[in-house]
């Protein structure tokens, strides 16, 4: 758990090189999962790769797509123990945030952004169907912007031609 806080310390950390404090933040998120493993602890274990998502997706230097590959594979093995059921709004906002970073990739890797970007709705559409206005209305906020961001974004990449907006189900 302290390597945990560790990881959020450096992470949020104001001062210093963005890329060192982040690859240290990176670090003691790993180091945390040397311990806390999935079957020991699987929501623990799910929020913590969410965490090590995040660091991956604020990650200044290197290679962004490989970044972002880390950051979308914390993502969904944290999605793989953390349920809607069990822990909604765990689930809700890893999918928001998977949701902000394949949008990101979608900028990478513009070939497929289309792709990319259809299932970033998909997930801002989950995160949304739990960050309801009344139940988190700040939550809700933050994901319906971000949405509409990633709507506009797949508007002008020509992804209406391809599935209509209205069409892209919710991530499960």
């Amino acid at each position: 758990m302290t390597q945990g806080d560790l990881g959020l310390a450096w992470g949020d950390m104001p001062a210093g090189d963005k890329g060192e404090n982040v690859g240290k933040s990176i670090a003691a998120y790993e180091a945390a999962l040397t311990v806390l493993t999935r079957d020991a602890d699987p929501s623990l274990w799910g929020k913590m790769q969410t965490n090590l998502g995040n660091a991956w997706d604020d990650m200044p230097t290197g290679d962004q797509g490989g970044n972002l590959g880390k950051a979308i594979a914390a993502y969904e093995a944290a999605l793989a123990v953390l349920t809607k059921d069990a822990d909604p709004s765990s689930w809700a906002n890893t999918q928001y945030n998977l949701g902000i970073a394949l949008a990101d990739m979608a900028d990478v890797k513009s070939e497929d952004s289309v792709a990319w970007l259809a299932r970033a709705i998909a997930s801002d559409k989950a995160a949304l169907s739990v960050f309801t206005p009344d139940a988190f209305p700040r939550d809700h906020a933050d994901a319906e912007e971000s949405m509409d961001n990633h709507r506009r974004a797949y508007e002008a990449a020509g992804g209406p031609a391809t599935r209509p907006f209205d069409d892209i189900p919710p991530a499960e």
